[in-house]
């Protein structure tokens, strides 16, 4: 189970408002900076940290974000590969096309974390309290929206907070892990159109 999931996550001076901030009007212009009914494109550079390793893990690619299939992790460097998010499995392809399928259906915890992750880059926070508590800060126009899994939630188990942060557009996102490892996205280059044909085809790898 803790292997699926590190694969899916190798490839996200104002005091904490409470959790009933989505109708908070800071909140909603804060999280207005990367809401969107379109797709997403984005450039990414994730870190990944593990416990007792000094150097930290970095790959660089682009995230193609669909509001109905899913998401992709196109990764360029250091070693490019693909990896496709949809609801209830993961597809990887190395560079030299050998692909693998991993269904995921039957797995609480994936499901759980795939779903808020893709709620969260999509902006929208409606469900989020479903299976995490929220609190938001705001300096000038910089915020951080930060979540922590309920303890009733499977997510608990793997990850002990998400920090969402941003100015006028989503730029960061870390995921703490309840081992002591860290995962952290940083974003540029956002665009929020409609995916390609092209890009569109990358969710079926041939």
């Amino acid at each position: 189970m803790k292997k699926i999931l590190t694969t899916f996550l190798l490839v996200c001076c104002l005091a904490p408002l409470a959790a009933s901030l989505p109708s908070d009007p800071a909140f909603k212009e804060a999280t207005a900076s990367f809401s969107h009914a379109s797709d997403l494109v984005a450039s990414f550079e994730q870190t990944k940290t593990i416990p007792g390793m000094k150097r930290a893990l970095v790959s660089t690619g682009t995230m193609y974000l669909s509001t109905t299939k899913g998401i992709i992790w196109d990764i360029k460097t250091p070693y490019p590969s693909l990896m496709v998010v949809e609801n209830d499995y993961i597809i990887q392809q190395t560079k030299n096309k050998t692909k693998t399928k991993l269904n995921v259906s039957d797995n609480q915890i994936f499901m759980d974390i795939a779903t808020s992750l893709q709620l969260v880059f999509s902006g929208d926070f409606s469900h989020i309290d479903q299976n995490f508590s929220l609190a938001f800060t705001q300096q000038d126009t910089s915020w951080q929206i930060t979540l922590t899994p309920l303890k009733k939630s499977s997510i608990a188990t793997f990850l002990s907070e998400i920090i969402i942060q941003g100015s006028l557009q989503l730029e960061k996102v870390m995921m703490q892990e309840t081992s002591g490892g860290s995962i952290t996205y940083r974003f540029t280059n956002l665009e929020e159109r409609e995916l390609t044909h092209e890009e569109s085809l990358l969710f079926n790898p041939n």
